[in-house]
């Protein structure tokens, strides 16, 4: 993950390659913190919900998405169950519903680009002979 993800100022917005199954219109995305003890992010962090929440924001609309804070659901495993427990992260739901086309395409560049540099996903296409079963079309 470390090596793959779109990493601006030591955090990164990514869709979820192993997406949690939700109801239609919802999307599973991953904000990731690099863990960089000299930065003071140690890699079992406990992250705080408000902070997430603001920071999914902000790197949505970086992305093109005109997303509001109504749209979003952000939260941290507990330390138990985290899937990467060396990477602090957040899971971060999105409800596509009420975004614009505009923003539901952004989402979808940002799930093409997230594709095009995951080798996972890319094996994952090659094996299934098309798109991977983690991609969410609008």
């Amino acid at each position: 993950m470390l090596k793959y993800v779109q990493w601006r100022d030591g955090v990164a917005i990514e869709p979820a390659l192993a997406p949690y199954l939700l109801e239609q219109g919802l999307e599973h995305w991953i904000l990731w913190h690099h863990p960089n003890p000299a930065a003071g992010v140690m890699p079992d962090a406990e992250l705080q919900p408000d902070s997430e929440l603001a920071t999914a924001l902000a790197l949505l609309v970086s992305e093109g998405c005109s997303v509001s804070r109504d749209d979003l659901v952000c939260f941290q495993n507990v330390r138990e169950l985290r899937s990467l427990p060396t990477i602090p992260h957040s899971h971060v739901f999105i409800r596509k519903g009420s975004l614009s086309n505009e923003s539901r395409r952004a989402l979808r560049a940002s799930r093409h680009r997230w594709r095009a540099r995951s080798p996972w996903l890319q094996a994952a296409v090659e094996k299934e002979g098309g798109a991977p079963a983690v991609e969410q079309r609008p």
